[in-house]
């Protein structure tokens, strides 16, 4: 792969962004009303005390229309985390120095995962689609270029084009700021990003699996298909965070966890963990330039008995072993740790 195309592929992923942001505008006041409809329903007396004090009511701003765009600052200024157990990602010397979506490192994964994870992305952005344009510019033909692949039958990819970098790293929402961060289905340690990154970033109501459909996707701009589409007991925790913060901080309580698990009472989806807002990285993202500070939980700093998850073999991945490469991690990439977490394992 030459340097150009490199550079080429680095910017079809940023036009994956603006044609989520297109499509998204396109459908803003389906998605604002949808948004609406749902929110009304929870309005209580103190949001229509509060209304009244803002002096949104002069403005001829409904009280609905004020808590809408409350939460959709609240998506806007939550941290982006990205989740892990420390015995994976420090269980050996960890190289290079950015993150690298799953594209490069299928072979930890069994035959099959890239097909599905191929699928989701495909149908939020469009890989497979050359007619794409945004501004009057034909962005599909670059975007088809470098981000369609196929698989051979050993699951790896075999597209001479293809570069694994235009796919997306994931992170998610931390819309309620809490101390294990966005996504504890992945591990309670996780790494906090600096603000920027959001602005190059796709959103989910979801986890991307879950996707059925690219107008459910979202941008830092256009934000209203995530409170359309969320779980109704995640639209009630980002309302609750609108109502108890100040922006830019955040809210007034924090909890140890989020509410991440599936709950059918609370209009969860089925499958444990799958219920956050998922943001998609369409950039680089950069260990000592894009990471902001490091959180550990201090229980996942032990003896971690696993298995390779494609021979199946058992092995041990020590408690030492990990803190010793999260040290020299840290100081590789000039990183700080944040106060480690001491968890109350509450939801």
């Amino acid at each position: 792969m030459s340097e150009s195309d490199l550079v080429k592929s680095r910017l079809a992923a940023t036009h994956v962004v603006s044609v989520v942001d297109k499509l998204a505008a396109s459908r803003k006041g389906i998605d604002y009303a949808t948004a609406i409809t749902r929110l009304a329903e929870l309005i209580n007396d103190d949001d229509i005390d509060r209304w009244h004090s803002s002096g949104a009511i002069r403005k001829k701003i409904s009280v609905v229309e004020m808590m809408v765009e409350d939460c959709v600052k609240v998506l806007q200024d939550a941290p982006l985390t990205i989740n892990f157990e420390p015995y994976k990602f420090f269980g050996s010397k960890v190289g290079g120095d950015k993150f690298q979506s799953i594209w490069h490192r299928l072979r930890s994964k069994q035959p099959g995962y890239g097909d599905l994870r191929n699928e989701a992305e495909t149908l939020m952005f469009g890989y497979d689609k050359e007619d794409q344009e945004v501004d009057g510019v034909k962005v599909g033909l670059e975007i088809s270029k470098y981000g369609k692949v196929d698989l051979g039958p050993d699951g790896q990819p075999r597209s001479h084009s293809f570069v694994a970098d235009i796919r997306p790293k994931y992170a998610a929402v931390n819309f309620t700021w809490a101390t294990s961060g966005s996504a504890p289905l992945y591990g309670l340690s996780h790494f906090v990003l600096k603000d920027y990154l959001r602005f190059n970033a796709a959103f989910s109501p979801h986890d991307s699996f879950n996707v059925k459909s690219s107008s459910e996707i979202g941008s830092y701009f256009n934000l209203y298909p995530i409170l359309a589409n969320c779980a109704d007991f995640v639209l009630k925790q980002i309302l609750i965070s609108a109502r108890l913060r100040t922006p830019p901080g955040p809210p007034s309580v924090i909890p140890d966890r989020p509410i991440a698990s599936h709950e059918i009472d609370k209009g969860g989806y089925g499958t444990p963990g799958l219920c956050y807002v998922e943001a998609m990285l369409n950039s680089d993202v950069v260990f000592s330039r894009d990471v902001k500070l490091v959180r550990v939980a201090n229980i996942e700093l032990l003896d971690k008995s696993t298995a390779d998850p494609v021979t199946l073999k058992r092995f041990t991945v020590k408690g030492s072993t990990i803190k010793k490469n999260l040290k020299a991690f840290l100081s590789q990439h000039n990183l700080k740790i944040g106060s480690r977490i001491f968890l109350r394992l509450s939801i």
